[in-house]
């Protein structure tokens, strides 16, 4: 047998195995343990996307008349009035020797549910020469508009209530501004707040006066399965992703890489990213962009036109931030702190901070199907007297007391609903206030008239 002869046998025999292996190719199924590739692209989950002005919202605005304090009954005017806010702009910001705390006539605090970094009043309003914010330190968690000042103008106070460190700024538009704080000020609809000090180091916490009625909820919901959107989403590649079933049943799923997790339980999940282990504390600032951002990728606000998500607390040990379903600009609550919020949790690796821990529900409030009716609440005046008289029930600093809504599986399935009610945030978190006995006393620390 000659060269050529041998040369053309192994050429033949090549290019009959080159096809076979495209035809084992063609022909190959992959396991159905593994996530289908065609669906890589496919990551949004059907929610919307949201912005920092949307997301960062007030507990309460209450206007200081008379000596006495007062809030719009209605909540959805009292988010208008702080959209209209969002059109201010603002000049002039300089830091305040003065460290005490605001107490003026017809002034307005808005109270936020967590400090914000000085840094987020440029995402707030219009700010002049915003990039110098960047110079001061600090955060607030309250803002004091004062019209009635010596200058003419009307001047707005950033305020960290732990620290009582404070910036100011102008307010261009006075007469417009005025006006509508006139509006709010002379509104036939507003109630009455007690003003509630728990400790010498705290900042006032505010509760209506009287009672206030809110109807109950019955509502259906829509499920959202993290397969295939999800896995897309949140796993660098989506096709080596294995599902599998250890516990047995049926509305629990692992979906893993081997080194990523994806816990699926029937209304909420739990995803973790060990890759990213190292916890150093990041800026809030930083925390608050870079969870807008990831929630965002996805589309993972999912909403409809009576709830949404507010940003609820920001820690930077353990780099955590927690956004609340908020029903009707109430705050929502759960039993088992898994419907309700979704959290995020970053850490830092080798190649730089990531997410290493995303918690989130997995429903979205659909069909109302009415409810058992209004509910009378207590006043917030035997709120105060419960608390003062029964504080081995609650532990050490009490940070926050409001009307929110608790929410609940009915027992049927897919079906919810939502109960108002009064929450306390103390040392343990929050939780519902159980009236166990009806009580009678005196507020030693509310402040307001009988």
């Amino acid at each position: 047998m000659n060269v050529e002869t041998i040369k053309s046998i192994v050429l033949s025999s090549l290019i009959v195995l080159s096809l076979i292996l495209t035809f084992g190719i063609w022909n190959q199924k992959p396991s159905k343990d593994v996530m289908d590739e065609d669906r890589f692209i496919e990551t949004e989950i059907g929610g919307i996307e949201e912005t920092k002005k949307s997301l960062i919202e007030p507990r309460q605005i209450i206007m200081e008349v008379n000596g006495k304090h007062f809030g719009l009954k209605s909540k959805t005017e009292e988010d208008q009035f702080y959209e209209y806010m969002h059109e201010w702009s603002l000049f002039e910001i300089e830091t305040m020797e003065d460290s005490s705390i605001p107490d003026q006539e017809n002034q307005v605090e808005v109270v936020f549910p967590v400090s914000l970094p000085f840094q987020i009043i440029k995402d707030l309003f219009i700010v002049d020469e915003a990039e110098n914010l960047g110079a001061f330190t600090g955060e607030f968690d309250r803002m004091y508009i004062l019209p009635n000042n010596n200058q003419g103008n009307v001047v707005i106070q950033f305020v960290d209530t732990k620290t009582n460190n404070k910036i100011k700024a102008n307010i261009q538009n006075v007469t417009g501004v005025r006006d509508r704080l006139k509006d709010f000020r002379e509104n036939k609809e507003l109630i009455e707040y007690v003003a509630h000090l728990d400790s010498d180091e705290s900042p006032y916490i505010y509760v209506p006066r009287e009672n206030v009625t809110l109807s109950r909820s019955t509502f259906t919901v829509s499920k959202t399965d993290p397969n295939p959107y999800l896995i897309n989403a949140l796993f660098n590649d989506p096709s080596v992703v294995r599902e599998s079933n250890p516990s047995g049943l049926p509305s629990e799923q692992v979906y893993t890489d081997y080194f990523r997790e994806l816990r699926r339980y029937e209304y909420y999940m739990r995803f973790t990213d060990p890759k990213y282990a190292e916890t150093d504390p990041m800026e809030e600032t930083d925390l608050i962009n870079q969870s807008l951002l990831y929630v965002n990728k996805h589309h993972g606000w999912t909403t409809g036109e009576v709830d949404e998500y507010v940003l609820d607390s920001l820690e930077t040990y353990p780099n955590k931030v927690t956004y609340r379903l908020n029903y009707m600009e109430y705050p929502v609550f759960d039993r088992h702190k898994n419907l309700a919020t979704i959290d995020v949790i970053m850490r830092g690796s080798p190649d730089g901070q990531g997410v290493y821990q995303y918690n989130r529900p997995l429903i979205e409030l659909k069909d109302s199907i009415g409810g058992p009716g209004p509910t009378e609440l207590r006043s917030g005046m035997e709120v105060l007297t419960y608390i003062n008289n029964n504080r081995n029930q609650f532990g050490s600093n009490i940070q926050d007391i409001t009307i929110g809504y608790q929410m609940e599986q009915t027992g049927e399935q897919d079906v919810f609903k939502l109960t108002p009610d009064w929450f306390i945030l103390d040392s343990l978190g929050w939780r519902k206030i159980n009236f166990k006995d009806s009580v009678k006393g005196g507020l030693e620390n509310a402040v307001g008239t009988n």
